[in-house]
C-alpha cells in the first residue's frame, strides 16, 4: 500500500467484505511499525499490474494516525465516519500543498 508520496506505508493484511452488498468496503493495512489502518476501498486504487494499492488522501506516515477500532474485528458506524473523515481530510490537509486555495 502506497500512500501519496510513493512511499510504502504497509501491506495488505485483510479485506473487509460487506456480505450483505458482497462488496469489499474495507482493506485492513499491516503497518510497519505495528498495528493495523482500515483503507476504505472507495478511497483506494488497485494497480493490479503491479500488485500495488495506491491512496491519494494521505501519506504514508500519516496512516499511523488512522482512527483505530475498539473491537478488532467489527466497526461502528461511529468509527467508520472517523476513518473515513480521516482520510476525507487528508485530500484537503495531508501537505501544506493542499492548504492553499487553487489559483
Amino acid at each position: 500500500v502506497l500512500g501519496a508520496d510513493n512511499k510504502e506505508a504497509g501491506v495488505v493484511a485483510d479485506l473487509w467484505v460487506d456480505r450483505s452488498e458482497a462488496i469489499i468496503r474495507y482493506i485492513e493495512v499491516r503497518l510497519p511499525t505495528a498495528g493495523t489502518a482500515l483503507l476504505p476501498m472507495t478511497l483506494a486504487r488497485v494497480d493490479m499490474a503491479r500488485g500495488r494499492i495506491l491512496v491519494d488522501s494521505i501519506l504514508a506516515s500519516q496512516f499511523a494516525g488512522v482512527p483505530k477500532l475498539r473491537n478488532a474485528d467489527q466497526i461502528t458506524r461511529l468509527e467508520e465516519d472517523k476513518i473515513c473523515g480521516y482520510y476525507g481530510g487528508g485530500k484537503l490537509y495531508a501537505t501544506p500543498a493542499r492548504l492553499e486555495p487553487f489559483a
